[in-house]
């Protein structure tokens, strides 16, 4: 039998009663009345601040489902969406998103990778008109930025390369001054291409980009924060074998 999962703030824990748990529990009672033809289930995500270690239940209830319906609030989305997302596609089930309230515009305005993975579910159900024709305006905005990207090819490209140029440095055996002194000025080309970027597209696309490339792919500032790391262990292991050289001498 297809299994259902309902998974959201149901409150049962300490039965909490609010416009979250309240939808939550009717659109469970409703797939249980209606759905009768498929094994409707639940996870609470109350029940996680009770033990962190049902995090694991939850995620194999998820991916042993075929329908997902998912009722958020704002933490749950931000940290565990991505996960369930990609758990979706390796995994094959649906999911279906019940928005309560209406937050999640403005919320998803500097998430570019939820917007993202959001347009590729199976449905977003709103709540109110007025957010299922914001949420139908940002997809259209989504779309445009997706043209204004082609005509910037070359520059997306020159800082997708300068990324993973930047990468190699870091990954070649051996580290000496010259090679930091290179990564650095391959950190300047890349800060140059951003600047193009930035002057030539809409800041929405121009921030997707830098999510993309600058925090994903290359994580620049871990990565320089890592060379010097290795930069001041090599100055002072010279220091100590020239401290050991004199006192031999």
């Amino acid at each position: 039998m297809n299994k259902v999962l309902v998974l959201g703030y149901f409150g049962y824990l300490t039965n909490q009663l609010d416009g979250q748990t309240v939808k939550t529990r009717d659109v469970y009672r409703l797939a249980k009345e209606q759905l009768t033809d498929y094994d409707v289930e639940y996870f609470d995500t109350q029940s996680l601040q009770k033990s962190k270690l049902l995090l694991f239940k939850m995620f194999f209830r998820v991916m042993c489902c075929k329908t997902l319906f998912y009722l958020p609030a704002h933490n749950n989305l931000k940290v565990f969406f991505p996960i369930i997302f990609i758990l979706s596609q390796l995994f094959r089930f649906n999911i279906h998103y019940f928005v309560v309230g209406g937050w999640l515009r403005e919320y998803l305005t500097n998430l570019p990778i939820h917007r993202f993975m959001l347009a590729r579910i199976k449905g977003i159900h709103a709540e109110t008109q007025r957010l299922k024709k914001e949420l139908e305006e940002l997809k259209k905005q989504r779309e445009q930025n997706h043209e204004s990207q082609l005509k910037n090819d070359k520059l997306e490209s020159n800082l997708k390369a300068l990324s993973v140029e930047i990468t190699d440095y870091y990954k070649k055996p051996g580290f000496d001054n010259k090679k930091y002194k290179d990564f650095s000025n391959k950190l300047a080309d890349y800060d140059t291409e951003l600047k193009k970027l930035k002057d030539n597209m809409p800041e929405e696309q121009y921030n997707r980009i830098l999510e993309e490339y600058y925090r994903a792919q290359g994580n620049l500032e871990a990565l320089n924060a890592e060379m010097m790391k290795q930069l001041n262990a090599q100055i002072e292991e010279e220091k100590r074998e020239e401290e050991s050289s004199e006192f031999t001498d």
